[in-house]
């Protein structure tokens, strides 16, 4: 909600200044009137994620709510916060692929708190269908077809970026090269690690470490690449 309407920063769980974990949980408690319970490092870590993720998806994810509501006036009418609380499940269900019963209850049980027992109704119905045409392999897909006008478009609410950007790329990319751009843009960011021989410290001695952390990693013709946060 402060990014969309507030011009915030979507890194907003840092561990300093006024946009820190705890300032951010305050601020729900004083808007939202419930109280949240204190997030270790590996839910601050899933929050960020949500948060962002929920913001790099939103032209798909508010696509596939629109289809599922199947009338423009329920979507465009829709509060803010149900909207919000839609958009985070939508993503928890289709891009983190939780168990969906999980995030149904959780975010029914969250839209009657925050809202009203309608609401938390709405979310449920909602979320119910979703879980069905994902299952069937049933979901809303936007055609890429007509002019290049059309193409963009669809191309922009299937790979959820800016319309002028598709354009941009698929002019000077072409589609593939333009769609592999897109789903790199919109993937989760891998790390590199070099190695620092220098204080013979080799190469063999980090994958010993990093996976005495239970860090996932593979080898990288040049470093070390590894897929998952150190605890």
């Amino acid at each position: 909600m402060r990014i969309e309407f507030g011009g915030a920063f979507a890194d907003l769980l840092n561990e300093k200044g006024k946009g820190s974990g705890d300032n951010e949980m305050g601020y729900v408690e004083r808007t939202l009137g419930f109280c949240t319970r204190d997030l270790d490092d590996r839910d601050l870590r899933l929050v960020t994620d949500i948060v962002g993720g929920t913001i790099r998806w939103r032209r798909y994810l508010d696509y596939l709510i629109l289809s599922l509501c199947h009338d423009e006036n329920t979507f465009r009418s829709m509060e803010p916060l149900l909207l919000q609380i839609l958009r985070i499940s939508f993503y928890e269900i289709l891009k983190l692929e939780m168990p969906p019963y999980a995030v149904v209850d959780e975010n029914v049980r969250l839209a009657k708190v925050a809202l009203r027992s309608g609401a938390g109704n709405m979310v449920n119905g909602i979320l119910r269908k979703l879980v069905l045409l994902k299952e069937k392999n049933l979901l809303p897909t936007p055609k890429v077809e007509g002019d290049d006008r059309a193409q963009a478009r669809a191309l922009a609410t299937l790979y959820s970026h800016p319309v002028w950007m598709v354009r941009r790329w698929t002019k000077y990319l072409g589609h593939e090269k333009a769609i592999e751009l897109m789903m790199w843009n919109n993937s989760d960011p891998s790390f590199s690690l070099r190695a620092n021989t220098g204080r013979n410290f080799t190469r063999s001695d980090l994958v010993i470490q990093l996976k005495t952390l239970k860090v996932c990693l593979h080898r990288g013709t040049h470093m070390l690449l590894h897929t998952d946060t150190v605890a």
